[in-house]
């Protein structure tokens, strides 16, 4: 119905009823002063091959600009010959009919039979909630191997108190933010001053992580730090930039 009728001349020149013998030489653009080769093309959404059909239904069915492609349907006039504006109107049936049985229709029946699944499985919902529960129950009485011993000396405590602390958490989140902030104002076309200011706060906010991982190394100890893979990541960070 569609399949090789959606051609049309890239350039003015060839309107209908000429057609692909038309669309050919050079078409003077008066906006920018140079000549335009022309090129007798398709549109991305087309049914010119199975491919391009199962992909431009799937266009369909998502409702993802229908509208186009069924106007490029109206269009259509026959073979190698230009479109024409509302040419055949009764092209747009065809797709007015497969959204409403294919992104309608289909999508509620899809839908329908999910709902279905849930209904069914239903009767097992109270068993499989009793045994995610004993399970659960059964991880938290469990013996536990390799415990993690922290440090109990006073000033250990004291450093695990303060990263703990929800002030000193939301400073350290917001450093990072402003870090990145100013990485992403990095460019190679920045002026000097800018590139000062970022080299400073690059040097600032090193240091202040630099302090942070050291903090956790005394309040968390080695086997602690090692522990947490953002402390891991942090120490990573600061080993790259003394490396």
């Amino acid at each position: 119905l569609f399949g090789g009728k959606m051609f049309r001349c890239s350039a003015p020149g060839a309107e209908y009823p000429r057609g692909k013998l038309h669309c050919s030489s050079f078409h003077t653009d008066e906006a920018q002063g140079f000549l335009v080769p022309r090129a007798w093309e398709k549109p991305q959404a087309n049914f010119d091959s199975l491919a391009e059909a199962l992909l431009t239904l799937f266009q369909l069915n998502t409702l993802s600009s229908w509208g186009q492609v069924m106007y490029d349907a109206m269009d259509i006039t026959g073979y190698d010959l230009s479109p024409e504006e509302d040419h055949n109107e009764f092209h747009a049936l065809f797709f007015v009919i497969y959204i409403i049985i294919g992104g309608l229709f289909v999508m509620n029946l899809f839908v329908g039979f999910i709902v279905d699944g849930f209904n069914l499985n239903k009767r097992h919902q109270d068993a499989a909630a009793y045994l995610l529960t004993f399970i659960k129950i059964v991880e938290k009485v469990e013996p536990k191997g390799n415990v993690l011993r922290l440090p109990t000396n006073h000033l250990s405590e004291s450093v695990r108190r303060l990263l703990e602390n929800t002030k000193f958490v939301t400073l350290s989140m917001a450093c990072v933010l402003t870090n990145m902030v100013f990485v992403m104002l990095s460019r190679t076309d920045n002026s000097a001053e800018l590139d000062l200011i970022i080299a400073q706060q690059n040097e600032f906010f090193f240091y202040q992580l630099l302090a942070e991982v050291t903090l956790a190394l005394i309040g968390l100890g080695p086997r602690g730090l090692v522990a947490s893979n953002w402390r891991l990541l942090d120490c990573a960070v600061v080993a790259g930039n003394f490396a």
